[in-house]
């Protein structure tokens, strides 16, 4: 026969274990809740503990008895506290930082990027340049490069054209162009804003008298075209 206080010693680690699997597990389940409700259940958890305290202070012959679950019930509650004011320094600092981004993001137009597209009929193609991204782009500049018959001269002679700024979603014509009667023509856009350089890279190809379009954007490659 095991001794109480034997008992105890072989029980005590295992309600231990119980207790931080059941403290991570809390702590997971506040990992989607917004700042102010995990302020409210640590304020009740905090609240829950003087309750506790009262309890203890005048029921001291009852705490004596259940001396175990008295100081389970102030691990588990003062557990929740704390990890609800951990989780909500996390969230506060998560709505921060999103804050941050969001502001740089307008000054800067963050990860927003445009793009050229080619509206081809006939022999000749509308430029409409295409806003896309959360943020809106200021400062927009292209350079329209023929690839089939550019030099290195011609490159640095062609100036870009102001395109300013481009909304979310927005869009701007900057022009027509011609395209010829080839069946295949190629196009690099080199843009630069306010958020940095990327290059676009077009293939024309005409089918059934039909102009067929293919494209890539790539950040940086063509900032030194600009």
């Amino acid at each position: 026969m095991f001794s109480s206080k034997s008992l105890r010693e072989k029980i005590r680690p295992i309600l231990l274990a119980v207790i931080a699997v059941l403290l991570f597990l809390i702590y997971r389940a506040m990992g989607g809740m917004s700042p102010d409700v995990l302020y409210y259940i640590s304020l009740a958890a905090q609240f829950a503990l003087i309750l506790m305290g009262v309890f203890l202070s005048t029921h001291e012959a009852w705490v004596k008895q259940n001396r175990i679950l008295m100081i389970l019930a102030f691990v588990i509650v003062g557990g929740i506290a704390m990890l609800a004011a951990v989780r909500q320094q996390q969230e506060n600092r998560k709505d921060a930082n999103e804050g941050n981004r969001k502001l740089a993001g307008l000054t800067t137009g963050g990860n927003s990027f445009c793009y050229v597209q080619f509206l081809a009929r006939g022999e000749n193609a509308t430029l409409v340049v295409l806003q896309r991204g959360d943020f809106p782009l200021a400062d927009v500049q292209v350079k329209l490069i023929d690839s089939d018959t550019a030099t290195s001269e011609s490159i640095m002679n062609n100036q870009p054209v102001n395109v300013g700024t481009l909304p979310v979603n927005g869009s701007k014509l900057i022009g027509t162009i011609s395209l010829g009667n080839l069946s295949e023509r190629k196009f690099l856009a080199a843009f630069s804003a306010r958020n940095g350089q990327w290059d676009q890279l077009v293939v024309l190809r005409r089918l059934n008298n039909e102009w067929r379009l293919t494209m890539r954007v790539q950040r940086n490659p063509g900032a030194g075209f600009l």
